[in-house]
């Protein structure tokens, strides 16, 4: 049992140490329309909707954002993202609550 625990400690090491660092999270856009059949109008009004919700997301302060970015994004559960984080659950789902707050006060400000 203690070296599947040493194991699998090291092994979240690296992976958060290989994927984290070396990973531009700045860069990823949210597509939420991709597989829709949607006229030239709605794709430009979609677009401009898509470009606030990225920027509500960047401005966030970056454990917010990576947090959010995990969960939401990249479908983690609670527990895999707070381990990659290095957090516990809790902390977790304060960054998630305050990344959803902000990204509502950007978006009622904004559209």
């Amino acid at each position: 049992m203690y070296i599947y625990t040493v194991v699998r400690n090291k092994s979240i090491s690296q992976f958060r140490a290989l994927h984290i660092e070396n990973q531009s999270i700045d860069n990823i856009a949210i597509d939420i329309f991709a597989h829709t059949n949607i006229t030239p109008e709605d794709e430009l009004i979609s677009q401009e909707e898509i470009s606030e919700i990225n920027l509500a997301i960047n401005s966030l302060p970056n454990k917010c954002k990576i947090a959010f970015k995990l969960v939401k994004e990249n479908h983690l559960k609670y527990k895999e993202a707070a381990e990659i984080l290095n957090i516990s659950v809790k902390t977790l789902e304060a960054h998630l609550t305050t990344a959803m707050k902000k990204i509502r006060e950007k978006l009622k400000d904004s559209i």
